[in-house]
């Protein structure tokens, strides 16, 4: 439904960017941030308008693939500029855009790690969120977002017919093999794209110490930290354990979502997960002669087997 207010009087002094991988947790953080008094916060002001207008619903790809490629490039453009269709899915805050906006700082979410580049190009400050690549396979496979192949939808020929020579059984390969090495490139890709400014932050870390997390990132960003926040990131930690894997809520349990979680039954497909992203990074670091780290290792200390 549409949101009835003008975005024209708008001063953005400076522009934040949450980027991360779908089912990241980058919507918590973005809520956070975009709470504080001096922000204004649009939630995937480009990726939202985008899935309107396309059949297909992808939203990590690189835009280069596309046939209105340049049509995204200006959902990029009109974003930067505080700029958005009135949805309420992209205004989770619409009362603050209405009143006095001197000197605002604009936050920004987004899940197409791809496109980290563009939003570089007028010295923002990106913030990329990295979330255990087992976590969102689990996401993805609870809603079903089990696509076969994973990969031809989201790059150019030239970098899927490279990942096909280091991987060339990527698309014959499982769910969840091509999930962990889809991560895996993404994140190699990225951080060698992230500048020197840039933060890196990993979900569960955020979350095993959440206040003192969100006080430092405040810091960071020189951004005022109250008690008005305080009690919102107290108030989103406060869900039910039993929440369902991949449902979209704001709210979570904190015991829950700091540890991965892994059944016994599933540990197959989380050796799957795990050994192709490792996989994926060593591999861009050969092609690119770079020497990335991984987020997460496969004997990760936050692992939680389970009956």
């Amino acid at each position: 439904m549409a949101l009835l207010f003008s975005n024209k009087n708008i001063n953005i002094e400076r522009t934040i960017i949450v980027i991360s991988f779908p089912r990241s947790g980058s919507s918590w953080i973005g809520s956070i941030l975009g709470a504080a008094d001096e922000t204004l916060y649009l939630r995937e002001p480009v990726t939202t308008p985008y899935l309107l207008e396309k059949r297909v619903r992808v939203s990590v790809f690189d835009p280069e693939i596309t046939t209105d490629h340049n049509q995204y490039y200006c959902h990029i453009n009109n974003a930067l500029k505080g700029n958005a269709p009135k949805l309420s899915s992209i205004y989770a805050y619409p009362k603050k855009w209405k009143k006095s906006n001197k000197g605002k700082t604009l936050i920004i979410k987004e899940v197409n790690p791809l496109v980290i580049n563009e939003f570089q190009k007028t010295e923002n400050k990106i913030i990329y969120l990295l979330r255990h690549p087992y976590s969102i396979a689990k996401s993805y496979s609870a809603l079903h977002w089990k696509k076969t192949d994973l990969f031809t939808s989201k790059f150019q020929m030239s970098e899927l017919q490279l990942i096909q020579t280091l991987c060339p059984t990527i698309l014959n390969e499982n769910f969840y093999f091509q999930m962990g090495y889809l991560q895996g490139w993404i994140e190699a890709k990225s951080k060698v794209t992230l500048d020197l400014q840039s933060i890196i932050i990993r979900y569960e870390d955020l979350c095993k110490a959440p206040q003192n997390s969100f006080e430092q990132l405040f810091k960071q960003l020189n951004i005022h930290y109250n008690e008005t926040i305080k009690n919102k990131i107290t108030q989103s930690l406060s869900a039910d354990s039993n929440a369902a894997v991949g449902e979209f809520s704001l709210q979570r349990n904190k015991e829950s979502v700091a540890y991965v979680k892994v059944k016994k039954a599933d540990e197959d497909n989380y050796i799957e997960v795990m050994k192709a992203y490792s996989q994926a990074i060593a591999d861009t670091n050969k092609q690119n002669n770079t020497d990335i780290t991984s987020a997460y290792v496969v004997n990760c200390s936050l692992i939680k087997w389970i009956d």
